[in-house]
């Protein structure tokens, strides 16, 4: 980790953290306003974990002047993917230089009379989007 960076870690289980979900898809993306970069495109191992992730953040001094004029952190959106699950979108994950985080997130399952549902309607909605 440099000195203007953090690191991230995501863990993607299901079952309240009791079963790990391998092979899913993370996207980490810049939070800026316009068009977002995407910064990192990672699977999670057998554990449900990804690698960890260094991501470029303001200077540790900022965190320690109240009143600064800018953030002392770095706001990244993490989205995880994974088949037969339904999409998790974390906007405005905040990164201090010279911190690690851990992001736990809970997949939850799409049930089978959903997946039928979803397929069969050529109208898809923002819920079914989750």
């Amino acid at each position: 980790m440099s000195e203007n960076s953090g690191t991230l870690l995501v863990k993607a289980f299901t079952a309240n953290e009791a079963i790990p979900i391998e092979g899913a898809n993370i996207t980490v993306r810049n939070s800026e306003s316009g068009s977002p970069k995407i910064l990192y495109f990672v699977q999670t191992d057998n554990s449900g974990i990804s690698e960890l992730l260094n991501l470029p953040a303001p200077n540790i001094s900022y965190s320690l002047s109240p009143g600064a004029n800018t953030l002392p952190y770095s706001q990244y959106d993490v989205i995880v993917e994974k088949d037969g699950y339904y999409t998790k979108t974390i906007k405005d994950v905040p990164i201090f230089s010279g911190i690690g985080a851990a992001l736990p997130i809970d997949m939850i399952p799409i049930t089978e009379d959903r997946i039928s549902y979803i397929q069969n309607n050529s109208t898809i909605t923002e819920n079914d989007k989750l």
